[in-house]
Formats: structure tokens, C-alpha cells, sequence
């Protein structure tokens, strides 16, 4: 057995809390965090849904540091699958708040993607509902033989208050920057952040789901499992009660649970040798994490760091005790149509915040991508070198509009390219040219098929038609 709020820490709002002792100038590692230090980090454990707002009410003066200067602001009104009215300073105009997101949600919506064939066809998208999907492997035991076999089943997990276990509201978090790390090697700040977790179990027989929590204000008394959790809930309890000088360990106060199975656990029979019987399967269990991590301006996005960018991170982490054959999940947001600041202009003489708010839609190139070269062989660094294809304005865009574009394809069958790099989905790609800022003086390179490869039976990014487009030599 392991502790599940130990498995907690991969939310990256929570790994940000544990980590800002490795921030700069004297880090230490997480492991050294106390109780204390902790609640500075943590400004509130909630056991429903939170009502809460992120407020960044103090303006932060000129020339402010990137990694001090407060930035986001949030509000959440007590559904654990939405937040609402996220705002960004903007340090180019005086750091006057703009609106990033009207709402933000999170939960699926099913997707149906035509065949290569069938290229004329868009694709279809369902309603977007706060659940996410997950297919599992059920226990099927045929009544001939007695042999056990897996058949996948689909469950829906719902992100409602009836399957929430608990909510945390983090501020001054920092991620090192690492290149081990699986989920978040960028080195980033962080500003007031969310995340609420919900607990399923599932029914490895009959698939039904069934709410992992401690029953509010239950009368009865609680079953072991159920004493399992109100501990746990009861020890996080135990940051916001915290003092300042209390130095307990926060990794041997915490992670005391036993509530979370490793996937490599398997069942144990209760018979004898000689002796027939069933094989009881636990539950799968399944822990979702809906997490909002807004940051603090860097320079490391733009490439030659003439910018900064203050990043956020919507996001969805899913874990299980079982392997799972797939899962859907993902973000539905409202963006307004115009800044709320139109007046305000940027500082550059080239650059203005225009009031009309556009979208574009970039794949990264991952890996092996094509670096753009100039004269002295050196890449330069531009978009081409970074991104696989690119598509200005998608919903504008007459070729493009509702129709579903594939990013990050599954490997299972041959291309039919002639790659040889398998993929599965067979969705025409998005052509992309250049006509729109002229071929006279802009050389055009491309189109361009590459795929950039990965071991069997993970995702790969896959590089659409591109055509590239570089400032014609002095």
C-alpha cells in the first residue's frame, strides 16, 4: 500500500507548494518542508467546494522583478468543474488587468474523427459535460471454460460535489526547472492556484463507480476505509492549523495513508492449494485532479527572451491502480471577444494590444524537429524552428472553423505516407500556406511531411503540411 496524498503531489499546484524550498537563492530540497514553512504555501484545505476568490488587488510598481510581481486574479462559486473570471495584469500597460478567461471548465466531450477517406467530413464533437472518461478493464469470467478474461468498459467519472474529496488553494509556489521531470520540467512562479481532487472506485466486475470519501455529518459509524480518509483529511487539516514555528516534518507528518494500491498489486486467492474458488479483484481505484496554475511572468517562451509571458496551466491529471486503456478528458473556456483595455498600447513603437482577440492554434515539435538555419548554419531562433504546423485565427479560418484538428495522434496502424510511422486516426492535415504575406520578398520552405518518432504504443506529436515563411535576406 501507498499513500494517496502523497500521489497528490503530481498536481502541479501542490508540487509548486512542496517545491518552493528549491527555490533560488538558498534551495532545499522538499523533503526538508515543515509544517510551518508548509501553511505559507498552502492558504487553504477545503472539504467541498470552495467558494473562493484570488484577488491581486495591489498593483505592482514599475520595474517590479518577473518572479515578484503579482499578476492573476480567479473566483470559484462552488462547482469544483468551473472557475471564473480569470484576470492577468499586463506589465506593458501600466499592469492593468485584462481578461484572460470568462469561465474555464473542466470534463470532456466526445469526439468522433472521420476516416483519411472520408476527408470531406469535419468531424463531429458532443456536448461538453463535467465528467471525465475512462475505459477500463473489466473481469469477465466465462461460465464454459471458468477462465477469466478483460473486456474494456467505458465509466464515466463524474466532477460534481458528490464524488469531491478535497480542494487546495496554494500561493507563492515554484517549480525548478528539471529536465527529469515527467510533468513539469519548466522552472516557473506561481500565483494563487487551485485544485480539487476527486476519488473513484470501479467495480472490476461491473464496472459501476462508486465515491471514495468520508461522509459528511454521517451519524453511523465510519467503516474502516472511511476512518482511512477522515485521517487523511484530518492531517491536512493540520497545515492550516500549523504556527509558524512548528518544525514537524511535513513528509512524515502527511503521508501516513494507506489508501492507494500500486498497479502491480494482484489479487490473492482465498483457497488452499488444491482447493478451487474465486479470485476477488479489488476495486480500480481512480484519482482526478482538476488543477488551475497561473504563473508569474518569464522570459523563456519567445525565443531570443525579448518577452515575458505569464503562463497558466489548466489541467487535468488522471491515476489509476489499474492500468486503463484510455481516458478522455479536457477544458472548455470563453474568451471575450475584445480586451477590456482598449486604450492602453504597448511600449514598443512595432508592437500595440490591438482591442479585437484572436486565436492560434501551434503544435510543438517535441523532437527532431526542423531547425531553420541562416547564413552562418546557426538555427535562428523563430516559430518555424519550435512548432510543427501552425494555424493563424482557426475559427476564422475558412479551411479550418469547427473542424476538428488532431494534435497528438495514437500509435497503432502503418501511415500511408510511406512514413512507416504508425498512426491511427487518418484525418486529413492542415495546409497552411504562406499567400498571405507574400512570396516576392518571403522565401517559402516547404510543405513539408515529418513525423517525429517515439517508442511503440505512446503518443507522438505529428507534423502536419507546414509551409515556412523567414524574412527574405538583406
Amino acid at each position: 500500500m501507498a499513500s494517496l496524498l502523497k500521489k497528490m503531489l503530481d498536481a502541479m499546484p501542490l508540487k509548486g507548494a512542496f517545491g518552493a524550498l528549491t527555490r533560488p537563492p538558498t534551495p532545499q530540497p522538499p523533503e526538508a518542508m515543515t509544517m510551518g514553512q508548509l501553511k505559507s504555501y498552502v492558504k487553504g484545505v477545503y472539504r467541498t467546494p470552495p467558494t473562493y476568490t484570488a484577488e491581486c488587488n495591489t498593483v505592482p510598481a514599475a520595474g517590479t522583478p518577473a518572479d515578484q510581481a503579482a499578476l492573476w486574479s480567479w473566483k470559484v462559486s462552488g462547482d469544483p468543474a468551473r472557475v471564473e473570471q480569470i484576470t492577468c495584469r499586463v506589465r506593458d500597460a501600466g499592469f492593468a488587468p485584462f481578461t484572460v478567461l470568462e469561465t474555464l471548465e473542466w470534463g470532456y466531450a466526445p469526439i468522433t474523427i472521420p476516416l483519411e477517406s472520408e476527408s470531406t467530413s469535419a468531424g463531429t464533437a458532443g456536448t461538453f459535460v463535467h465528467e471525465v472518461l475512462a475505459v477500463v478493464k473489466l473481469k469477465r469470467k466465462s461460465d464454459a471454460t471458468g477462465k477469466v478474461t478483460e473486456t474494456p468498459a467505458q465509466v464515466n467519472l463524474p466532477l460534481t460535489a458528490d464524488y469531491h474529496l478535497v480542494s487546495f488553494v496554494t500561493q507563492e509556489g515554484y517549480l525548478k526547472a528539471d529536465d527529469t521531470e515527467p510533468l513539469w520540467p519548466l522552472e516557473s512562479y506561481h500565483d494563487p492556484s487551485l485544485v480539487h481532487f476527486f476519488l473513484y472506485d470501479v467495480n472490476p466486475a461491473s464496472g459501476d463507480v462508486s465515491a471514495v470519501r468520508a461522509p459528511n455529518g454521517a451519524s453511523q459509524p465510519l467503516d474502516s476505509e472511511e476512518q482511512e480518509v477522515e485521517a487523511m483529511l484530518g492531517r491536512c487539516d493540520e497545515i492550516m492549523n500549523a504556527q509558524p514555528d512548528d518544525v514537524r516534518n511535513a513528509f512524515e507528518e502527511l503521508f501516513k495513508d494507506n489508501l492507494w494500491v500500486e498497479p502491480t498489486a494482484k489479487p490473492t486467492p482465498n483457497k488452499k492449494v488444491g482447493q478451487t474458488g474465486d479470485l476477488t479483484f479489488p476495486p480500480v481505484r481512480i484519482l482526478v485532479a482538476c488543477s488551475l496554475t497561473v504563473c508569474r511572468e518569464r522570459n523563456d517562451f519567445v525565443p531570443g527572451s525579448f518577452a515575458t509571458i505569464a503562463r497558466f496551466f489548466p489541467h487535468v491529471l488522471v491515476v489509476a491502480t489499474a492500468d486503463l486503456v484510455r481516458v478522455e478528458a479536457g477544458v472548455h473556456f470563453k474568451r471575450p471577444g475584445s480586451n477590456v483595455h482598449t486604450t492602453h498600447m504597448m511600449d514598443s513603437d512595432d508592437d500595440e494590444m490591438l482591442p479585437e482577440i484572436g486565436g492560434l492554434l501551434v503544435s510543438d515539435s517535441n523532437v527532431n524537429g526542423m531547425p531553420v538555419s541562416n547564413s552562418t548554419g546557426k538555427p535562428c531562433p523563430v516559430w518555424a524552428s519550435l512548432f510543427n504546423y501552425y494555424v493563424v485565427d482557426p475559427i476564422r479560418d475558412p479551411n479550418v472553423g469547427t473542424r476538428l484538428l488532431p494534435v497528438v495522434l495514437s500509435s497503432h496502424t502503418a501511415d500511408p505516407r510511406g512514413d512507416g510511422d504508425p498512426r491511427d486516426d487518418k484525418t486529413p492535415t492542415v495546409n497552411r500556406d504562406c499567400s498571405d504575406v507574400g512570396t516576392a520578398t518571403v522565401p517559402v520552405f516547404g510543405p513539408f511531411f515529418v513525423f517525429v518518432r517515439k517508442p511503440a504504443n505512446e503518443h507522438h506529436v505529428h507534423k502536419n503540411v507546414r509551409r515556412t515563411c523567414l524574412p527574405a535576406p538583406a
